[in-house]
């Protein structure tokens, strides 16, 4: 199958790249580098290096040509940073959206949208489904229900085919914080803050918020399966790993591995979430889809990358 992959050279998508590869699919990435890693380059893949909301004509041109059937759009403006450049966030997270399911009415590709389980805020019940009423409190947010919206409207008016995955908080080899971007993911931020010298670590909040934390790996697993819808609108389905994680429950598993750091108490971010427990079994129903990695062997292997590559 010919597939393309937005954000390619970024976190996820580079591993999806390299599954799709090994599974004898054709794939063209798009990525403007801004949060993708040239070292994160598959040399059996093609890549346009641009902006996927302002692709010159010659690489819109490339990409019709390459007749993709299948399209993944999971590169994103992050949410950490959604309110210091709101418009930005809307070009990129929602604008995007627009423009490849406008070329998706001519060319019938496949659509698969990589959305945010962080709709879901202040909730009413735990664990939280895809049920439960969604109530955005970011740009960001937002801008990927709005999304979700257009997909399905795009599939109910011209026949697309479409699926929408919300990852909960997604980890592993290959996530990067990026300080000239502003992204600071959780887990490799302390990674890299426990490993100093003087090991020191800025805390948002009590602590007893919690995360689901899914390894990157069930998070491919879950895209792959998407290929297999051939009609129709499908999801929102969370992908989570069901299980819940405390961040003072979190930093005592990093501090068996790595050391006790000194914390930072600060007070919790504009948006933060209280807790995130996730009823997956819509996924396991409709995409046959499980995770199989849990948080121990999950950390012990993200922890091994970082003393491999992030010396």
């Amino acid at each position: 199958m010919r597939i393309v992959v937005t954000g390619a050279l970024g976190f996820v998508a580079s591993h999806l790249v390299d599954k799709l590869i090994s599974l004898g699919h054709e794939v063209l990435g798009i990525d403007d580098l801004s949060n993708g890693y040239v070292q994160n380059r598959n040399e059996e893949a093609n890549y346009i290096i641009g902006d996927v909301t302002l692709l010159a004509q010659e690489h819109i041109e490339r990409l019709l040509n390459f007749k993709p059937e299948t399209v993944y759009h999971l590169a994103c403006y992050p949410r950490s940073i959604s309110f210091k450049n709101p418009e930005r966030d809307m070009i990129v997270n929602l604008g995007s959206t627009i423009s490849l399911c406008n070329l998706a009415i001519e060319e019938k590709f496949r659509f698969v949208f990589s959305s945010n389980s962080g709709l879901i805020r202040q909730p009413r019940y735990l664990p939280l489904d895809e049920h439960h009423p969604v109530h955005p409190l970011t740009p960001y947010d937002a801008h990927k229900l709005a999304s979700e919206h257009i997909l399905r409207a795009y599939s109910e008016a011209y026949g697309q085919t479409a699926t929408v995955l919300r990852f909960a908080s997604v980890y592993g080899p290959r996530q990067r914080p990026n300080p000239t971007l502003g992204w600071n993911p959780l887990i490799p931020t302390w990674i890299n803050q426990i490993r100093n010298p003087q090991p020191r670590i800025t805390l948002e909040g009590t602590g007893e918020q919690t995360r689901d934390f899914v390894y990157v790996s069930d998070v491919v697993e879950a895209l792959v399966h998407c290929i297999d819808f051939n009609t129709g609108f499908h999801g929102p389905y969370l992908i989570a790993s069901g299980q819940e994680t405390s961040l003072t429950n979190l930093l005592q598993k990093l501090g068996s591995r790595l050391g006790y750091p000194t914390i930072d108490y600060k007070p919790k971010k504009v948006g933060d979430i209280p807790a995130m427990s996730y009823n997956i079994s819509l996924a396991g129903e409709e995409l046959k889809w499980q995770p199989k990695v849990m948080l121990d062997e999950g950390l012990r292997d993200t922890i091994n990358w970082w003393m491999e590559n992030e010396k």
